[in-house]
């Protein structure tokens, strides 16, 4: 119940409260005269619109506001102090839950479309972190951001590549450094280096020219290949030159 007591009270805010003109709304006020705190409505001009006699409520009221009575019940009012609201849950199903959730069709229609509008706003957001890495540290906008403040590096995803002090030395001489980022990444982050590496290379195609990249990991090879290639040792040469 608490939990569909705070996501009612956030969809009050969210989705009622912002139709009308901040000028028609209705502020909470605080009153404990009676000797408990309670919370009632005004005018923005301070005029008492609904009196202080409810334990808690959200505000402001625009056209809808959840509020906590005394019997400690949540109901949501308008602003003549209507039941629009009343939320009421059952133990034997969800088609009840949902039945006493929404009582008033037109608020049940609202809330349904807000929903919808989260639900769907939330899972555009997934799909593009899940493909362009649209949250993470290394996307296509991040490469912009880098390229225009200067900093200038491709990512490298995984354990420090072999000899990587001489290339490193051979893309510092192309004005650009090799970012070394973790081993244990998510799809969105491998997915969001890949378009960050990707402007980071075009950059540097259009300063270098078109062939540039090609002829970079063609001197990145022959780094590797010159590592494997064999060298006697002096007591090797001896021998050798014996026979």
């Amino acid at each position: 119940m608490m939990t569909t007591a705070l996501a009612l009270l956030l969809f009050s805010n969210q989705f009622f409260g912002q139709k009308k003109s901040i000028k028609d709304c209705l502020i909470s006020y605080l009153d404990s005269t009676s000797g408990k705190v309670l919370m009632g409505y005004k005018s923005l001009k301070g005029e008492i619109i609904i009196k202080a006699k409810y334990l808690n409520g959200s505000g402001p009221l625009c056209e809808m506001a959840f509020v906590i009575n005394s019997e400690y019940e949540l109901v949501g009012i308008d602003r003549n102090d209507s039941i629009l609201l009343k939320p009421y849950i059952y133990d034997n199903g969800p088609d009840y839950e949902q039945e006493g959730l929404f009582k008033n069709k037109k608020m049940k229609r609202k809330i349904t479309y807000g929903l919808l509008t989260i639900l769907l706003l939330g899972g555009l957001c997934f799909g593009l972190n899940s493909v362009f890495g649209l949250f993470t540290d290394f996307n296509s906008w991040t490469a912009g951001q880098d390229i225009e403040n200067g900093k200038i590096q491709i990512v490298e995803i995984g354990e420090m590549p072999l000899n990587f002090e001489e290339k490193q030395k051979l893309a510092s001489s192309y004005g650009f450094n090799f970012y070394l980022f973790g081993c244990n990444v998510s799809t969105a982050t491998l997915n969001g280096t890949e378009y960050y590496n990707k402007k980071m290379i075009h950059h540097l195609e259009i300063k270098y020219g078109l062939a540039w990249w090609t002829k970079f990991q063609s001197q990145l090879d022959s780094i590797d290949n010159s590592d494997k290639v064999p060298t006697q040792k002096p007591l090797e040469d001896f021998f050798l030159k014996k026979i």
